[in-house]
């Protein structure tokens, strides 16, 4: 039964969603600290349809196909990176860099994937601003299989496969906005964060309307 539902999975998700969801809901649950897998959790909405989504160590993937997912929420970039941590390998969070950050301005959350640098900012009501609070900048290169830091955004002499020895001083960010569905218009937008002990949760939710 459950390779069946798998394979109907394959066939909905693999190109994307077949039909148009005006109703975007993602749940989103995260051990940044890599401890504790248990708490990881994805839950993905589109108007009526949920799939929880979780790791499969055996297979090393997602058990539902969330990149796919993440594609058709037509979220920011960096957002829908940030929300397949969950779903991935815990030994990710060292080798994407992820970081959060805090301070009385709120959480600044950071990391390096494929040779992208994403940067997201909350703000201290727990607010993610989509039209401002993302950002990306490709500041790396596949070199004989592997991802490396260009030398104009690497610390010194440093690694250069190590995303940790990124110079994000020299990082020129470009805005990751929604992305825009033709013939509707969004009309609702919001993401409330917590970070509390090591878990990063995100409740974010968009909502479409057919222009007239």
């Amino acid at each position: 039964m459950r390779f069946a539902t798998l394979i109907f999975l394959c066939v909905v998700f693999c190109s994307g969603l077949s039909t148009f969801a005006e109703t975007v809901r993602v749940d989103f649950s995260f051990d940044t600290t890599g401890q504790t897998r248990e708490k990881n959790a994805l839950v993905w909405q589109f108007d009526k349809d949920k799939t929880s989504d979780s790791y499969d160590v055996a297979s090393g993937a997602s058990t539902s196909f969330s990149t796919n997912l993440a594609k058709s929420s037509k979220l920011p970039d960096a957002m829908q990176k940030l929300f397949l941590f969950a779903v991935s390998p815990s030994d990710f969070i060292e080798k994407d860099a992820f970081t959060i950050e805090e301070s009385e301005e709120g959480l600044d959350i950071s990391f390096v994937h494929r040779g992208v640098a994403y940067w997201i900012e909350v703000d201290k009501k727990g607010n993610i601003d989509f039209e401002n609070g993302c950002s990306f900048a490709v500041i790396g290169e596949r070199v004989d299989g592997v991802f490396c830091i260009k030398d104009e955004f690497r610390q010194n002499d440093a690694d250069n496969t190590d995303m940790h020895n990124v110079d994000w001083e020299n990082v020129e960010f470009e805005n990751d906005k929604i992305k825009e569905y033709a013939g509707y218009k969004l009309t609702h937008s919001v993401a409330k964060v917590q970070y509390i002990d090591g878990i990063l949760t995100i409740k974010a939710r968009l909502k479409w309307k057919k222009e007239k």
